[in-house]
Order: C-alpha cells, then sequence, then structure tokens
C-alpha cells in the first residue's frame, strides 16, 4: 500500500504531457488491481470454509493462527448471519427435528488439490506420494505439486505458495 501511495504521489508531480505519465498510472491501477483480486479470492475462501477456520482458529495457539483479527471477525459475523438466513428462510418451514448446527456443516479444504510452489531455501527433499521416489527441490524453482506432499514444507518456510 505504500507503494502505491508513493507512486501516487509521484504522478501528482508530473505534468499532463511527460510521457511518464501514462505507464506509471497504469502500474498503478495494475497494482491495484491484483491487490483487489488477491482480497476477493481470500473471502472467498474465508466464506466457504469458514465453520472449518473459526475451529481452527480457536483451537490453534496465537502465533500459528492463519487469519489476521479482521478476517477472523469477518467469519464469525458472516456464519452468524448465513445462519441467521438459513433459519429464517429455509429451517422455519422444516420439522423442529433440525437444528442450527446442521446449517454449520464444516466443508474442509481439499489439501489434494496441486499448488504451485516457489523453493527458497535449497536442499530439500520431497518424497513423491504413490511412489518411493524422492525429488530434490532447487532453490529458485517452481514446482506444479499436491499441497497434502508440500504442506510441511509451506508450514516451516522452506517453500512458498505462489
Amino acid at each position: 500500500m505504500e507503494q502505491i501511495e508513493q507512486m501516487e504521489e509521484n504522478l501528482v508531480t508530473l505534468t499532463r504531457d511527460d510521457f511518464r505519465l501514462v505507464p506509471h498510472q497504469m502500474e498503478v491501477n495494475r497494482i491495484k488491481f491484483l491487490l483487489a483480486s488477491y482480497h476477493r479470492c481470500r473471502l472467498s475462501k474465508i466464506e466457504k470454509y469458514c465453520v472449518f477456520l473459526i475451529g481452527k482458529e480457536n483451537s490453534t495457539e496465537p502465533s500459528e493462527r492463519l487469519l489476521s483479527p479482521s478476517e477472523l471477525k469477518f467469519a464469525e459475523e458472516f456464519l452468524a448471519l448465513r445462519t441467521t438466513h438459513f433459519k429464517n428462510e429455509a429451517l422455519r418451514y422444516l420439522p423442529n427435528t433440525l437444528n442450527a448446527s446442521e446449517v454449520q456443516a464444516e466443508i474442509p479444504p481439499f489439501h489434494e488439490s496441486a499448488v504451485f510452489i516457489d523453493v527458497v531455501k535449497t536442499g530439500q527433499n520431497l518424497l513423491v506420494a504413490g511412489s518411493d521416489e524422492e525429488i530434490q527441490l532447487a532453490m529458485g524453482s517452481r514446482y506444479l505439486l499436491p499441497y497434502e506432499n508440500v504442506s510441511n514444507l509451506v508450514n516451516d518456510g522452506s517453500v512458498v505458495l505462489i
């Protein structure tokens, strides 16, 4: 965000006929678009997995939490609103044997999906699932691998998700 503010301050100093104005403005707009896209994607995932994430956040140490305090607040408010909506719009027409706890079905993330990773620490070996083959991950390289195979490397900081 500081970079965007600095770039916008630099744009103010340029005159309208300066050839640098249009490319710089396009770069600012591109960065804003990428940030907005990232936030939309993250909020979509928080909405989809809110029950799972809230349970995980409440059961882990503060240093190991995945969500920021504002994201956790968003997830809790979203879950409360969704539950209220289901109660008011659907469950009131069903028999009393159903209750709101059934609405809050936990959907865990699908850890078998493939993710792109970037290796930031050298000398990492990875055992390929379903075989005895071991891969040497080279620093600075990118791979497409199942998340379940690299989750421990993501947690210890050896690789980062792209």
